[in-house]
Order: C-alpha cells, then structure tokens, then sequence
C-alpha cells in the first residue's frame, strides 16, 4: 500500500495495479480517518466524555464491519468495481436506511 506516496497509488490505481483487497484497505483508512470529523465537539459536561467516546468507537467499529461485509457480499458476486459499488450505493441507502 502506498499511503503517503499518493503519485504512485494514482499511477497504480491508473495501470490497475491496485487489488480490489487493497482498495478496501484504503476505504477503511479513510472511513477511520474521517469519521471523528463527523462527530459533534465535546460535550461541556466533561464527565460525558467517556460515552463520547465509546460512541465515537462503536461508530468506527460498525462502519469497519459494515464495509468488510458489503466487500465480502461483492466478492461473492464477481469481485469488481468494490470502490464505484460502495460509494454509488451508499448515498441511496442513507436516504432509505
């Protein structure tokens, strides 16, 4: 995986270098990275920092769980075009789930 040389991963992802495998990987780290932006601040209340917390975990660990089992679902199809599929999918679904 190529995280922080992003010219290689484009230029791999461009020659279709990159597994759909690797991709998920990359789809994690994502979702991992960007998840605690979603998340309101802090509560004033200092002392509900902890269930901030553990919230701000169980969201993390659903989302990582949910994207292993849609990638596992893909691969029983025909195993292609995982990243198009979950991104295209997911905007649909927010509305209705």
């Amino acid at each position: 995986m190529n995280i922080l040389n992003y010219k290689q991963l484009a230029e791999d992802l461009r020659d279709h270098k990159v597994s759909e495998r690797e991709k998920l990987y990359y789809i994690i780290g994502t979702v991992v990275r960007s998840t605690p932006l979603l998340i309101p601040s802090a509560p004033a209340n200092h002392d509900d920092i902890t269930s901030e917390l553990v919230g701000i975990f169980i969201l993390i660990l659903l989302t990582i769980l949910g994207t292993i089992f849609i990638y596992r679902k893909n691969q029983q199809s025909d195993g292609k075009n995982f990243i198009e599929r979950y991104v295209c999918l997911s905007f649909p679904i927010s509305i209705i789930g």
